[in-house]
């Protein structure tokens, strides 16, 4: 038995050693408590700042109010390819569709991505020449032209308009 400030003394050995036996058990479960929570807070922590890769993979879609799209665009940013391919577009003698551009970073007016196939078949471009970035946040238009394209180097044709759309995958 104690007072108040003094040393506990064990009256027999028996004692002491359910004692330590009770200290090893708590110590045992402490660590493995401390071991569990590490883990958990490795595997939820690490679920929340795990990086999850940008969408590779992009649509765009030109259409002229709630009718059937004029085009269907699809865009690889990895290899930064687009295909363009008419769903209701008609061929207009001595016409040709072209495929424009448009971003701040580019300057006031569109940049023309050249004609599309006057077959109406899928056209594909490559726009090795433009960021990534620039790509993603870019507006992308096609206008109906005189055959061989804009004269002017501008839309001489209302243009239909469309932003690039990423794809979950």
């Amino acid at each position: 038995n104690a007072d108040a400030g003094s040393v506990v003394i064990f009256e027999d050995v028996t004692e002491l050693a359910a004692v330590r036996r009770q200290l090893k058990r708590w110590r045992g479960i402490g660590v493995a408590a401390s071991a569990i929570a590490a883990a958990l807070l490795v595997a939820i922590g690490g679920r929340e700042f795990v990086w999850t890769p940008a969408p590779q993979t992009y649509v765009a879609v030109f259409a002229k109010d709630d009718v059937l799209p004029a085009f269907y665009m699809t865009f690889d940013l990895a290899r930064r390819e687009l295909t363009i391919r008419p769903v209701d577009a008609q061929r207009q003698q001595g016409k040709t569709y072209q495929l424009w551009i448009a971003s701040d970073q580019l300057g006031p007016a569109p940049q023309s991505l050249g004609l599309m196939d006057d077959t109406l078949a899928p056209t594909k471009k490559v726009l090795s020449q433009y960021d990534q970035g620039l790509l993603q946040r870019a507006t992308f238009g096609v206008s109906l032209e005189p055959a061989g394209g804009s004269p002017t180097g501008l839309p001489t044709s209302p243009a239909l308009h469309a932003k690039l759309l990423p794809v979950a995958n």
